[in-house]
């Protein structure tokens, strides 16, 4: 499959119409009345990033703050969004006490406001570092700062990335309580588990294909014995990280946080490291940290093994598959599912790797079959 066939997870799924003058002003007052400068705030300008609005619209604003430049970000709640019950508060909150209480490079957050009548949805607002952060689309493999960097650069990059989540899943539950949902299930495993075969529903009211309706069946038969509670970050991958050079200097994007445990985040990366390069027939590159390094890596600095990865592997090929295809309908509800990426609908990347994973019957040709670890 060509590389033109995989869509950007941040195409918006709705057209953004938004009065940014409008914006600014309001920008400008409420951080006028946060920061309590004596000299004032100056809002000099708001824009929107392209790729903005699937799980929350982005504002980027510069303004002047006594005298000295400085840019923020302002993350705006979309309703009806990508993940089901999604709590923008709940990912201010995560990201507040991540920052107060670990070691974790977590951008200053400078409060949560709940009125929607000010930019139309809750919104919060945060620093905006300065660095860089690997491409989604085109891949980062493909194009850009990190395939610029020497061989040796990368390897730098990414062992500071791997600190980064080793740090992340040394993180105190209790730090990140707000994500227990006892409800739900008894671990934090349980509850993420539950959660997603609840999603799936939610995704595909008029039902889900008969290809994830049996990776299910495999799913509840092999479940472990054992399931873990231990921080999840969820959408665990480089694209969520920021640099400054080879250094990790940023954590974000706290939609698809947990408590699942740390294998849940190894088994991810490895299913978007997989999905957006060999898959795509797009040549991993050298000194970019594979899934099994990763995983040999995290071993190593944890001191301890990953556990039934087989299990996770597949778990996480389910929840690709269904939340491409929640952002598949999503976008033809919108209008904005390309022809020729139609294919997200019944025959997505996770649905191909649960049908090699499992030696399932496949949905539709097989073009993007599980490459594996190494």
């Amino acid at each position: 499959m060509s590389a033109e066939r995989s869509p950007s997870i941040g195409v918006p799924t709705q057209s953004q119409q938004r009065d940014l003058d409008q914006a600014k002003r309001v920008v400008e007052q409420w951080l006028s009345a946060r920061l309590h400068s004596e000299d004032g705030v100056q809002v000099n300008r708001v824009t929107m990033p392209d790729g903005s609005g699937v799980s929350s619209e982005t504002l980027m604003v510069d303004a002047v703050i006594a005298g000295v430049d400085r840019r923020y970000v302002v993350k705006v709640d979309t309703p009806n969004g990508l993940y089901m019950n999604a709590s923008l508060k709940s990912q201010y909150e995560v990201a507040n006490a991540l920052r107060a209480e670990t070691i974790l490079p977590v951008p200053e957050l400078f409060g949560f406001e709940a009125d929607a009548s000010l930019l139309g949805q809750p919104f919060y607002v945060m620093e905006c570092i300065a660095g860089k952060v690997p491409a989604d689309n085109p891949p980062f493999h493909l194009s850009g700062w990190v395939a610029d960097q020497t061989v040796e650069q990368r390897k730098a990059t990414c062992s500071s990335a791997l600190d980064t989540l080793v740090n992340l899943h040394k993180v105190d539950v209790n730090t990140v309580n707000i994500l227990n949902r006892p409800a739900r299930g008894s671990s934090g495993f349980d509850q993420e588990f539950n959660y997603y075969l609840e999603y799936g529903r939610w995704a595909m009211p008029e039902g889900l294909p008969e290809l994830i309706v049996k990776s299910e069946q495999w799913l509840k038969a092999n479940y472990p014995d054992h399931t873990p509670t231990g921080f999840s970050w969820g959408d665990a991958r480089m694209g969520n990280m920021m640099f400054n050079g080879q250094d990790c200097v940023a954590v974000f994007d706290w939609e698809m946080a947990s408590l699942g445990g740390a294998e849940l985040d190894l088994a991810w990366w490895s299913c978007m490291d997989r999905a957006t390069t060999l898959s795509l027939g797009i040549p991993h590159l050298e000194g970019v940290i594979s899934p099994a390094e990763l995983i040999a890596g995290w071993e190593d600095r944890m001191g301890r093994k990953a556990q039934n990865m087989k299990f996770y592997l597949v778990f996480n090929a389910y929840r690709l598959a269904v939340i491409v295809l929640r952002l598949s309908r999503m976008l033809q509800a919108a209008k904005r599912l390309p022809p020729e990426s139609e294919w997200m609908l019944n025959n997505n990347t996770g649905m191909q790797y649960l049908a090699t994973m499992l030696d399932i019957e496949p949905a539709g040709e097989i073009t993007q079959a599980w490459p594996g670890l190494d």
